[in-house]
């Protein structure tokens, strides 16, 4: 990862969509940085967190197109982090101490899905991390269409596009757990992911453990949820 580029099977994740007139809005409400300032085409990093400030999880948020954002989420968290989000929707919880009476009103226009749900067909993404200097040029070397090898080549830190590459259909992010600013995080259908996992150690990249994960981003100063955060301690 440090001189090459490793690969990580991180299709445990889960991967939420939120779509529609409110999307920005939900995600604002529920999470602690201003969606405002993400313009299509970037992601960042944020918390969501309860009633009284403590963080549920730690999450990227990419916004994919206008009124669609997709939201990746620590494993661990999965289903804790749906329940939320599905009961703030539905006004069961309080999202403000100062009126615990405060709900969020626009439930009506937007979407929530869990893309790891085989109900959302063709839509649904389990993530692979390719990570390191040489990640670009492998994950270039899949090959596509002028267009779309542009655009993947020329995305800028915590960027986000679609592309077909090698004949995957793919969410691609430069973004990863790793401290490695030349590093991607690939969104695959399940179906395919094996395949695509296949054909980038092929390429060059190396299988890579999550235990070598960890010393990656310890070395980087990044905190895992349920150690450095969250955890015993709240």
């Amino acid at each position: 990862v440090r001189t090459k580029a490793g690969i990580f099977d991180v299709s445990h994740m889960g991967v939420f969509d939120v779509s529609g007139p409110a999307a920005a809005a939900f995600l604002d409400t529920m999470t602690t940085n201003d969606l405002a300032a993400l313009a299509v085409g970037q992601s960042h990093y944020t918390y969501l967190l309860d009633v009284n400030g403590v963080p549920l999880d730690d999450l990227m948020i990419y916004h994919l197109a206008q009124d669609h954002y997709l939201v990746v989420v620590n494993a661990s968290n999965n289903d804790k982090n749906w329940a939320w989000l599905n009961a703030a929707l539905r006004n069961e919880v309080a999202l403000s101490m100062t009126q615990p009476r405060a709900a969020f009103g626009q439930a009506g226009a937007l979407t929530l899905r869990d893309l790891r749900d085989p109900a959302h067909g063709a839509d649904q993404r389990v993530d692979i991390a390719l990570q390191g200097p040489q990640s670009k040029a492998i994950l270039q070397a899949l090959g596509g269409s002028d267009a779309d090898l542009k655009r993947v080549g020329g995305l800028a830190w915590a960027g986000v596009t679609r592309a077909t590459l090698g004949g995957f259909d793919l969410i691609v992010s430069r973004t990863g757990y790793t401290g490695e600013r030349t590093a991607y995080e690939i969104f695959v259908h399940p179906d395919r992911s094996a395949e695509l996992f296949s054909k980038l150690i092929e390429l060059g990249a190396v299988p890579t453990g999550l235990a070598a994960r960890d010393s990656l981003r310890t070395e980087a100063g990044l905190p895992l949820y349920g150690h450095e955060l969250g955890g015993d301690q709240g």
